[in-house]
């Protein structure tokens, strides 16, 4: 069961749960005026550390066959550290079975993977930009990032703004949720923009398991 939270809800009330994973969320918020530029300069920013360049390539995985190829390896979960061996999509924990790849199809995922070949250590997905009542009216859209590559976790986020900066219209709230390995860097790569800007300061999620007495 996700849960999230802004602050640590510490011992007392997760006495009934076991913990089997925390996963960072990092959240932005900007307008469609500066989201180009926002964009345009995570680009540079990867051309002048390099890490555009890297020998590790991201693919966009439109066919179902191939993305149940890429998520049935035997060892993902581990290579890629799965919070308790599942993905999860709009706080739903689905673990990698055929029925529950099913419903993720179903869901209109835009989905990047490392096809480097050999053994992937990189997958990420985003949901499309929908209306939400915020501020009078605005557009949120959530991207996963699995896997545990700094330099993967910012070309994949790039990627993803990228693919949807035309869709973007008035104010929009971005919740990317990680590895909390990658929460520090990519909070400092998404930053000194004048428009858009960190919206939380603070914000994870946990996977909890509910114990049975």
């Amino acid at each position: 069961m996700p849960h999230d939270t802004a602050d640590d809800p510490g011992p007392e009330k997760l006495h009934k749960f076991t913990l089997l994973a925390r996963r960072a969320v990092l959240s932005l918020r900007g307008d469609s005026e500066g989201f180009d530029s926002f964009v345009s300069s995570l680009k540079e920013k990867l051309v002048v550390s390099d890490e555009s360049n890297s020998s590790r390539s991201l693919v966009p995985v439109k066919d179902l066959d191939a993305l149940k190829a890429f998520l049935f390896d035997s060892d993902l979960s581990s290579r890629l550290q799965l919070p308790g061996g599942a993905i999860i999509q709009d706080w739903q924990p689905l673990k990698l079975m055929e029925s529950n790849l099913d419903i993720l199809a179903r869901r209109n995922l835009t989905w990047i993977v490392d096809g480097s070949g050999g053994k992937p250590l990189f997958m990420s997905f985003h949901t499309s930009p929908d209306p939400i009542p915020y501020n009078g009216g605005s557009l949120r859209f959530n991207i996963d990032l699995y896997g545990t590559e700094t330099s993967l976790a910012k070309k994949s986020l790039t990627t993803h703004l990228n693919s949807v900066k035309s869709e973007i219209q008035g104010l929009v709230l971005v919740y990317i949720y990680m590895h909390q390995t990658l929460s520090k860097d990519l909070k400092r790569f998404c930053e000194g923009h004048d428009t858009v800007k960190q919206f939380q300061n603070f914000w994870e999620q946990l996977f909890l398991e509910k114990e049975l007495y």
